[in-house]
């Protein structure tokens, strides 16, 4: 997903532009399913064609774990869900252990 030439700061509009990617055209399903990344953004000439290539690569993940980005957002909204936004789960740890003791 990120420039493979400036890194995750690019600021690189959209579109197909072939210094910023690895691929010198949109990803194939059957790369899509082989890609431990996600697909980098420059391999299509749409931020629409993006999504729809960013979307079956999800699909076809085969282990199950979360994106960075994904990974960015799941603690703050489930500690949000649980009523304790503003902490971290090791801070909620360490509490729970120090209130069993």
């Amino acid at each position: 997903m990120n420039c493979r030439k400036h890194g995750p700061g690019c600021s690189v509009r959209w579109g197909y532009d072939q210094e910023h990617t690895d691929s010198g055209r949109p990803y194939t399903a059957g790369e899509l399913g082989e890609r431990v990344e996600a697909p980098h953004r420059h391999a299509y000439s749409s931020a629409q064609e993006y999504e729809l290539g960013f979307r079956t690569w999800r699909a076809m993940r085969r282990d199950d774990r979360l994106t960075a980005a994904e990974e960015q957002v799941r603690e703050p909204l489930i500690l949000g869900r649980l009523g304790i936004a503003g902490s971290s789960f090791d801070e909620v740890i360490e509490r729970a252990l120090k209130a069993a003791e």
